[in-house]
C-alpha cells in the first residue's frame, strides 16, 4: 500500500481539477457569466466541498483499505456493480481529456500532425508512468509538473499587468444571475473530477483537509488566469475563442529572449495533463483488481489503455461535438460527483457490534 504525503495529495488533487477546465470550457463560462465569472468559481468550490467532507467521513471508516476495496467486501455484488460504473466514469474522464489534448495541439501547434498520432503518443506517455511502479511515479511527477504549473500563474500575472484593463469588468451591477449559474453548471463537472483523490488514496488517510485545499489551489488559480483574461482581452472577445487562455498566453513577450513564452507553460501543462490520465488509467485498473480479485492491475494497463484510445473517438466525433457535450454531460457526471458520495457515505455507514460502532 503506497503512502502519499499531503502536499502530493493536495497537488493530485488541485492537478485533477484544474488540467482540462484550461481548455475551451472557459470560453462558454465567460458567455454565460460575462464579467462576474469569478462568482462562478467561488460557487464551484463551496459546492465540491460537500463531496470531499463525505468522501472523507467514508475513507476514515476504513483504516486499512482503499474506497474500492471497501464497496467489494461490504456489498460483494451492488458494490462491485458501483465499483464497475466508477471504472467507466474514470474511462470517460480519461477519453475526454485524452481527445481534448489531441484536439488542441492539433489545432494550436501540431496542425500537420493527425490526431490519432497525438492521442497516441499522450496515452504512451500516461502507460509509461503507471506501469512500472503504480502511482509513485505519478505522485512524484506530480510534485514536480504540478508545483511548476502553479508557479507560472503569478508569472503570468506579472507579465500582463501592464496591458490589463480594468474597465472589462464593468459594469459591476449587471449581475446575471443565470448566467452565472449556467456557467457554474458547466465548469463544476470539470473540477468534479477532483473526486478522484478519494479513491486512489488509501487506508483511510484522505483527509477533508487535504480535499480543501486541493479545491482551493485550483479554484484559487483559474479564477486569477480566468481574470486575467478577461482585463486582457475582454469578454466579447475571450467567449468567441476556442482556447481563450492559449490566447491570452500567446500574447506575452518577455522582450527579444523568450518571445515564445506559451511554449514553455504548454510543455509544463502537458505534463500535468498526462499525469491526470495516468491516474484514471491507475483507477481504472485498480477498479477492475477490486472487482475480480487475484487480478493483476498491472497486467491491466496495456489493454485499458487501448480501450482509452478507441473509446476517445468513439466518444467524441470532433472538436466542436466536445464543447456541445459541456453542456449536456454535466448532469450524468454529476451522478458520480454528487449522488454516488452520497450514497457511499449512507451505505458504508459503521457497522454496529455489540451497541458501538466498529471501523469497517
Amino acid at each position: 500500500m503506497t503512502k502519499l504525503t499531503s502536499r502530493q495529495v493536495v497537488l493530485i488533487g488541485a492537478l485533477f481539477a484544474i488540467t482540462d477546465a484550461t481548455t475551451s470550457v472557459q470560453a462558454q463560462v465567460a458567455s454565460f457569466a460575462r464579467q462576474h465569472i469569478c462568482v462562478v468559481f467561488l460557487i464551484t468550490f463551496a459546492v465540491l466541498l460537500i463531496p470531499l467532507w463525505m468522501l472523507s467521513r467514508v475513507s476514515k471508516r476504513f483504516p486499512r483499505q482503499d474506497l474500492f476495496q471497501a464497496l467489494a467486501e461490504r456489498h460483494p455484488v451492488m458494490g462491485r456493480a458501483v465499483i464497475l460504473l466508477y471504472i467507466l466514469y474514470f474511462l470517460w474522464v480519461a477519453a475526454r481529456d485524452v481527445r481534448l489534448t489531441g484536439d488542441f495541439f492539433n489545432i494550436t501547434l501540431l496542425t500537420r500532425t493527425p490526431v490519432g498520432v497525438i492521442t497516441a503518443v499522450n496515452i504512451l506517455a500516461a502507460v509509461t508512468l503507471v506501469r512500472p511502479a503504480g502511482i509513485k511515479v505519478l505522485a512524484r511527477s506530480t510534485e514536480l509538473y504540478g508545483t511548476a504549473l502553479f508557479l507560472i500563474i503569478p508569472l503570468v500575472f506579472i507579465a500582463l499587468f501592464k496591458d490589463l484593463d480594468f474597465s472589462f469588468m464593468l459594469p459591476l451591477a449587471d449581475f446575471d444571475v443565470v448566467g452565472v449559474l449556467e456557467g457554474a453548471w458547466v465548469i463544476t463537472a470539470y473540477f468534479g473530477d477532483i473526486i478522484g483523490i478519494a479513491f486512489i488514496v488509501s487506508g483511510g488517510e484522505f483527509r477533508f483537509r487535504d480535499g480543501f485545499w486541493a479545491m482551493a489551489l485550483a479554484s484559487g488559480g483559474l479564477l486569477i488566469i480566468s481574470m486575467l483574461s478577461v482585463l486582457s482581452l475582454g469578454v466579447p472577445v475571450m467567449s468567441t475563442m476556442t482556447f481563450p487562455l492559449y490566447e491570452m498566453v500567446r500574447q506575452i513577450r518577455i522582450t527579444d529572449f523568450l518571445d515564445r513564452f506559451e511554449l514553455p507553460v504548454l510543455a509544463v501543462w502537458a505534463t500535468t495533463i498526462v499525469c491526470k490520465i495516468g491516474y484514471s488509467l491507475y483507477l481504472m485498473c485498480l477498479g477492475f483488481k477490486r472487482m475480480i480479485p487475484g487480478l493483476p492491475g498491472q497486467r491491466m494497463v496495456f489493454p485499458v489503455a487501448l480501450l482509452l484510445f478507441s473509446c476517445s473517438f468513439w466518444f467524441f466525433e470532433n472538436a466542436v461535438d466536445m464543447i456541445n457535450m459541456n453542456l449536456t454531460m454535466p448532469l450524468m457526471e454529476y451522478v458520480f460527483q454528487f449522488l454516488f458520495p452520497a450514497v457511499l457515505f449512507l451505505a458504508l455507514w459503521p457497522k454496529r457490534e455489540g451497541g458501538g460502532e466498529s471501523r469497517g
